[in-house]
């Protein structure tokens, strides 16, 4: 993975966390502007990152995201953590569930087409 692809999904997953804490529709009273004031970032550079306007989050404001927010570090730079695995267990499983499910799939539809062939044999005599 380049650099660049590294430093946006960093910077997608840091936007997330700021719509999270400013609880984006849901009420809560926290503005992007006070976490950028807190976390020693310029709003417009908030902005601009949602954008994509080539600017990208700092490690210096992801830590302090971090420190003032609660934000879990490997998720954040990583894209990683307990909830992340969890999701991914719980997928996995869910694959394996449809690989089996297709497998019983394909083999009534063998069956099927083999009785279906026996019966235009049997019409055809």
């Amino acid at each position: 993975m380049d650099k660049k692809h590294h430093s946006r999904q960093v910077t997608i997953r840091f936007l997330q966390e700021v719509d999270r804490i400013t609880g984006r529709g849901n009420g809560i009273k926290v503005t992007a502007t006070e976490i950028g004031e807190k976390i020693g970032i310029r709003s417009t550079n908030i902005t601009r990152m949602r954008n994509y306007q080539g600017y990208f989050v700092t490690v210096d404001a992801c830590c302090r995201l971090c420190e003032n927010y609660g934000t879990d570090p490997s998720w954040l730079l990583l894209g990683t953590d307990e909830k992340t695995q969890k999701i991914d267990n719980n997928m996995e499983l869910r694959v394996q569930k449809l690989e089996k499910q297709v497998s019983k799939l394909s083999g009534r539809m063998k069956q099927n087409a083999v009785t279906a062939r026996k019966k235009v044999r049997l019409s055809d005599k």
